[in-house]
């Protein structure tokens, strides 16, 4: 799989699923992966087409972020072995998965310094529990 693919699946669709996590008023999403989004979505969108442009946007929002990272990760990382590009992509979806972004960002006052701080604080856990 490419690193790109890799970018998509995991880091693309976490960060995806936290904005629609906030577009459907914070209903829990993030373990049910793209199909439970979509599922969430059918329940508040009741319009055919507006549920299958929504499908595409969330497709597209995945693959652009994967798209947008993946010279950045090969920049940055050049040296990294695939395996451990594709455990730290994992990493960073868990973490977004983690985070509850719309109470995260207000809380934090859009203060990107505190929400970095609030998500280093919570990435040991994560990693730890992730073992």
């Amino acid at each position: 799989m490419s690193s790109l693919e890799l970018l998509a699946i995991n880091v693309g669709a976490a960060v995806t699923k936290a904005t629609f996590k906030i577009w459907l008023d914070g209903h829990s999403i993030a373990p049910a992966g793209i199909e439970g989004a979509l599922d969430m979505l059918k329940e508040k969108v009741k319009d055919y087409r507006a549920q299958r442009g929504a499908k595409a946007l969330f497709e597209n929002l995945t693959d652009e972020i994967g798209t947008r990272l993946e010279p950045l990760v090969e920049t940055e990382f050049p040296s990294l072995q695939e395996h451990d590009r594709e455990a730290a992509y994992v990493a960073v979806s868990r973490l977004f998965d983690s985070l509850d972004l719309a109470t995260e960002v207000v809380t934090a006052d859009v203060n990107s310094s505190v929400l970095e701080t609030r998500a280093r604080a919570r990435q040991g856990r994560i990693f730890h529990a992730g073992r």
